[in-house]
């Protein structure tokens, strides 16, 4: 039972990573060269880690898959719905570590932190900022 558990958050990461990555590839600029604007003003990160870890930790650990979807970015969802699966097996929760929280230097859109399940396995999660919350685009075991 735990062998099939750790291959179906396998193939769940997975399939996250490959969506994301595509999305993510979508969302970029095709060209860097291009001339900068000034950007809208985020909030301090501290401010964004205490606000969405509770908002990402919600979502994640409730059982309803609708309510889950909502740690995703918006073209993430409909993929993960029709897998008609949770992100993490039924009892298992995940906790993040506001201190690992790293914005990233060239997007202000982009982001990561370390996030811990309650089995003991341990997750770098690559967020995303939409609609004034870090979400979820995917995880990777460390």
């Amino acid at each position: 039972m735990r062998k099939r558990v750790i291959v179906i958050m396998g193939g769940i990461v997975l399939l996250v990573a490959v969506v994301g990555a595509s999305v993510w590839l979508l969302m970029s600029p095709p060209n860097k060269h291009t001339t900068k604007v000034a950007a809208t003003p985020v909030a301090t990160k501290q401010t964004v880690v205490l606000l969405d870890k509770k908002y990402l930790q919600d979502r994640v650990n409730n059982p309803d898959l609708q309510v889950e979807a909502k740690a995703l970015p918006e073209a993430l969802r409909p993929y993960f719905t029709q897998q008609h699966q949770t992100l993490l097996p039924p009892g298992v929760t995940m906790s993040i570590d506001s201190s690992t929280f790293r914005q990233d230097q060239q997007d202000n859109r982009a982001a990561a932190v370390d996030a811990t399940l309650s089995n003991g396995q341990v997750f770098a999660l690559r967020l995303v900022l939409e609609d004034g919350h870090w979400l979820m685009m995917y995880a990777k075991a460390k």
